[in-house]
């Protein structure tokens, strides 16, 4: 399990914002809950820029607003929620910077043989 703390975090499936939250992964990297950053949790990151919640990510388009990337995450189809991070990010104007980045929160462990 895995936890991140964010300033903002997007919900996809309710089209809101939320302040200062934390989301917690379980270790195949799916959503597990979300819930108000109330005080310091040990073995939380925080994280710049802003958390988005969805079951899918697609590609950002070239000069496409952030409205416009949630208004395509809303019909990404319906699967287990997983989470990325999108930094750098314009918070004050919820808009993504000419820099910014679709990161995800969850990579799988890597496996040696």
């Amino acid at each position: 399990m895995k936890r991140f703390a964010a300033r903002r975090i997007y919900l996809s499936s309710e089209q809101r914002m939320l302040d200062l939250h934390v989301v917690e992964l379980d270790d195949s990297g799916i959503v597990r809950t979300v819930f108000p950053l109330c005080e310091e949790i040990s073995h939380t990151e925080w994280v710049s820029g802003i958390i988005v919640i969805a079951p899918g990510f697609p590609p950002r388009r070239p000069e496409e607003p952030f409205s416009g990337y949630a208004d395509r995450l809303r019909s990404q189809p319906a699967a287990p929620l997983h989470a990325v991070r999108i930094a750098p990010f314009n918070l004050s104007a919820t808009e993504f910077t000419p820099h910014s980045r679709v990161i995800p929160l969850f990579s799988p462990p890597i496996t040696r043989i």
